[in-house]
């Protein structure tokens, strides 16, 4: 009882020598109460770090079940991050004034960081450790407490975004919470269709812009861009296009597991 007494001396601005039954209670600049560590200010930023560590050491489970080539189904992952992630961070993620804030925008982006949902943004021409920070990791805490004062509503402003994006192939998307086709596809395939998706992967054409490579054509002597193989590639192109292969018919999943490239 003596040592949960601990929060008492939250407020205090040095530290002061108090006893109770001849028991002194310990001082703490940082006391946990009811899961959050509490501080003078009220910034919450030492308990915002404690939990980025804990749900960083969870995410790195994670990644040790998704490769490029290889690891678990999308639903396996997405069961896991639900019980892993997103309960440690839904429990002891931001404080009450914060709440709807953090409902509404920190949860969904977890599932892009773990590869399960639809990649919304380009990879940079030129990637550093920097370069791809999602915006909303540059959000201050004055605009956090703007948006929750206008009643921010997250499915709004991702609906308009995206309706005013240049996003390759958009259309395939209506609303992010609406599972897509294909999540209980082996690992390889999930992958290699989400690529073709959003247009990304290691197409020729892509790898030398990365300065991976110095050709950037197919063996078919055209630039090799992603959508050239899907659409115009007289060696490796699928007859269905991009609508029946973000369907995954079988015609598109025997395509894409017969495809040699590696992308």
């Amino acid at each position: 009882m003596v040592d949960r007494s601990r929060r008492l001396l939250l407020l205090a601005e040095r530290k002061l020598n108090l006893f109770i039954n001849n028991s002194q209670i310990t001082h703490s600049e940082h006391p946990k109460y009811l899961g959050i560590h509490l501080d003078r200010t009220l910034t919450f930023k030492t308990h915002l770090t404690k939990l980025k560590g804990k749900l960083s050491s969870r995410n790195n489970i994670l990644h040790k079940l998704a490769g490029s080539s290889w690891g678990s189904d999308a639903n396996t992952l997405r069961t896991s991050a639900l019980a892993l992630v997103f309960s440690t961070a839904e429990w002891r993620g931001l404080p009450q004034g914060f709440a709807n804030l953090q409902e509404s925008t920190g949860f969904q982006f977890l599932l892009t960081s773990l590869h399960l949902s639809y990649a919304e943004r380009k990879p940079p021409k030129k990637c550093t450790k920097n370069s791809w920070i999602h915006p909303t990791s540059k959000l201050t805490l004055s605009y956090r407490n703007q948006l929750l004062s206008q009643n921010f509503n997250i499915s709004e402003a991702w609906t308009n975004s995206w309706i005013s994006s240049d996003i390759p192939n958009k259309n395939l998307i209506t609303s992010p919470s609406v599972k897509i086709p294909g999540f209980s596809l082996p690992r390889r395939e999930w992958v290699l269709l989400n690529r073709f998706r959003t247009d990304q992967g290691r197409c020729a054409e892509l790898m030398k812009l990365w300065g991976y490579t110095k050709d950037p054509n197919c063996a078919c002597n055209v630039p090799q861009s992603m959508s050239h193989i899907l659409v115009d590639c007289p060696l490796y192109k699928f007859n269905g296009g991009i609508s029946n292969l973000h369907s995954v018919t079988p015609e598109a999943l025997n395509w894409l597991k017969a495809l040699p490239l590696r992308l």
